[in-house]
Order: structure tokens, then sequence, then C-alpha cells
């Protein structure tokens, strides 16, 4: 189980820190904005995010345009891939944890990987080699929101996933390696 620091305020204006060491607990974090940055603290907005799509997903969603709900959805992505650096970055609180064993994961995690594809071709304007997923559809509607992925659109195996679908098995994923 992770370690996650969360932080809570009082009435009377004070605060305090909390620790906790399961994923389940989930608070404002603290403010960690020095050396010392827990890889948790990406976890909790990896977490936010999901709830974000969740969100825009719900009948409330359909007050949101088309370009937050997909701001959204590459957030989150782009987060969760993100998240390796951080995990590599604070090592000392995950004994065992190596670059090499973290890109093996993600490369046998087909949620991960598709994490990793949407946040590269986000990024670059073209991309000539490895897996591409982009947003295919985003539709608002009374019900809320649904965005589809698609995955090698390009190529003969070009196939299509639900945004929501996919965080959420990336989430589970993720907790496996944590």
């Amino acid at each position: 189980m992770p370690h996650v620091w969360w932080h809570t305020s009082r009435g009377d204006g004070s605060s305090r820190t909390h620790f906790n060491r399961g994923v389940g607990r989930r608070g404002q974090l603290c403010d960690t904005r020095g050396d010392q940055r827990p890889w948790s603290e990406k976890w909790q907005r990896i977490l936010r995010g999901r709830d974000a799509i969740s969100e825009a997903y719900a009948a409330e969603g359909r007050a949101l345009g088309n370009l937050e709900v997909e701001g959204r959805v590459t957030s989150f992505f782009s987060d969760c891939y993100h998240l390796r650096d951080w995990l590599i970055g604070d090592r000392g609180s995950m004994p065992g944890v190596t670059p090499a064993g973290l890109d093996e994961y993600i490369r046998n995690s087909y949620p991960l990987s598709l994490s990793q594809a949407i946040c590269n071709t986000d990024k670059h304007h073209s991309r000539s080699r490895g897996v591409t997923a982009r947003i295919r559809k985003t539709v608002v509607s009374p019900r809320g929101a649904r965005v589809t992925l698609e995955i090698d659109w390009a190529t003969p195996q070009a196939a299509e996933i639900d945004a929501l679908d996919l965080a959420n098995d990336l989430c589970t994923s993720v907790a496996r390696v944590l």
C-alpha cells in the first residue's frame, strides 16, 4: 500500500497533516514545493483527474464544453504517464522500484501503455513510431459527456475505447504496482 499524506483544516484556523498507508484515503494534499515531493502527490492528482472525467460523464457534465471535457481526459492520461518519473524521483519510499522495472510494467500493461501513447501523441505534432492514441470523438448531451479514444488510427488494427473505462482500468493497473 502506498504512503498517502493529506491535510485537513480545523474550524479554529489551525491545520493538521496526516499520514496514511492506504490508497482510499483522500483529502487535500500538503503543498510540497521543495525537493521532497512524494510520488503520492501525483497519485492524488491522478485520482482527482479520474473524478473530473467521471463528473463530466454525469448529467452535470452537460454544462461543460467539449474542449473542457477533452482537456480533462488529456490531462488525466498525461499525469498517469508522468507518474513514472515521480516514482523514480521518490525511490527512497519505494525500495526495489527501478526505471527498467517500471518501463517493463508499463509495456506489459495495456492501460499504462495507452496512457503513454495518449501523452506522446498529444505532445508531438507527428509521430513516426510507437502506438498512437487520440481523442476521436467527444459528445456532450443532456446525459453528460462521452469521450471516445482511437488507438492506432492509421492502421488496419485501429480500435476505439471509452475514456472513462480506460481511466478506471488504468487506476486499477497503477494501484497494482503501488
